[in-house]
């Protein structure tokens, strides 16, 4: 019973938000609010597409999420796997370095990064988010690759340098594929941290035009009214994504993630 409490009190803010999204401005504001309201309507998608410009909002942050995850995979798979693999000067150091670094929250650093930002030239970009959004998610995900590549047998790599295999050919060829798993699990943490950062990018953007999901919620707030059946819609197509993705991928990135933890 305690945790069915617990679990209706977790689970009725989502619903309360998909309800919401669902209604009316009448139906919203009505009094006392009802928990299953008669009226439906989906005007506040319909809205928030044609007049908030969610599609673009949409699509930028598919774009930023997207590279940066990428090059942050690519770049935390190769430094993994010279920690992993090769011997390779201060590696203890080196990890306990990349640890430290989860120990400092991104409000931390963001005065210098509005800096630098500044000093390169690429504020209000959305270079300025993808640079960070890179180094923020490289340290992590270097940490959990390591465990992968250390469990793939030197069978495979002791054979492969009899072939005549360098160390990229052993690491592209041998070592990548078999820890397909832990890229992927990898890939769908960073893509679920990155999709709902709201910190970096409302900090570093004031262009509409480039603002990603979670910021352009805040064009749903007027000097002297909000929107909140169009607020209601985009926050779940934000959450949208995320849920789906984690849905289909659970067992599968619960079971792999737990493979990558360092000894």
């Amino acid at each position: 019973l305690l945790a069915m409490s617990i679990g209706i009190l977790c689970i009725f803010p989502f619903y309360w938000i998909i309800s919401l999204s669902f209604r009316s401005k009448s139906a919203i504001f009505e009094m006392p609010p009802k928990i299953v309201s008669t009226s439906f309507t989906i005007d506040n998608y319909f809205q928030a597409f044609n007049e908030n410009n969610i599609g673009r909002f949409l699509f930028n942050s598919f774009y930023v999420v997207i590279i940066s995850v990428s090059i942050a995979i690519f770049l935390a798979s190769l430094a993994a796997y010279a920690l992993a693999n090769l011997d390779v000067k201060g590696k203890a150091t080196i990890k306990k370095v990349l640890v430290s670094t989860q120990a400092f929250p991104i409000v931390v650093i963001l005065v210098p990064l509005y800096f630098l930002t500044r000093f390169f030239n690429i504020y209000n970009s959305h270079a300025s988010l993808v640079i960070p959004y890179v180094a923020e998610q490289i340290s992590i995900c270097t940490l959990l690759l390591i465990g992968y590549f250390s469990n793939v047998h030197q069978n495979f790599i002791e054979a492969a340098a009899i072939d005549g295999c360098d160390r990229l050919d052993i690491f592209f060829k041998i070592v990548l594929p078999l820890s397909l798993p832990g890229i992927a699990a990898c890939a769908i943490f960073s893509f679920i941290s990155l999709w709902q950062e709201f910190l970096l990018a409302s900090s570093f953007l004031n262009n509409e035009e480039l603002y990603t999901l979670t910021v352009g919620l805040s064009t749903f707030r007027g000097q002297h009214d909000t929107d909140w059946g169009g607020l209601m819609a985009t926050s779940v197509i934000i959450a949208l994504p995320s849920l789906v993705m984690f849905s289909f991928a659970q067992n599968y990135f619960i079971n792999n993630m737990a493979g990558g933890i360092i000894e």
